[in-house]
């Protein structure tokens, strides 16, 4: 028995709720749908890595310290330190859009933290 077999259907439906999928149908139904998304999730995020000099010029997935989903950045340049300055994409700029790189699209160049990470 798992332990979303011994939950109420009211507590499997909000489970759902919180994950944003769908909650209607049979308990058998929402327990398979919560499992689905588990599955999901772990395909979707890879393992976290550190930026490299490679990672310049391009757009990453960055996972941020205080977030708890990764951000898209645009990696501008590293300093001599090893830090990088990035770039976050303006509110409705499409994903597809951002490999343009065009500098209307992005905010002004900021300072990644240190412990940021790369998921994708």
């Amino acid at each position: 028995m798992t332990i979303y077999e011994s939950m109420t259907v009211i507590e499997l439906k909000d489970l759902l709720r919180k994950k944003n999928l769908k909650t209607s149908g049979r308990k058998k139904e929402l327990i398979s749908r919560l499992r689905n998304a588990k599955k999901v999730y772990k395909k979707v995020y890879k393992k976290p890595r550190k930026l490299n000099s490679s990672d310049v010029g391009q757009i990453k997935f960055v996972k941020l310290p205080r977030n708890k989903r990764p951000q898209p950045r645009w990696i501008e340049k590293q300093r001599s330190d090893g830090r990088f300055i990035v770039r976050n994409p303006h509110i409705g700029v499409r994903y597809r859009d951002m490999n343009l790189k065009r500098p209307s699209d992005f905010g002004k160049p900021t300072l990644l933290p240190i412990d940021a990470s790369i998921l994708r």
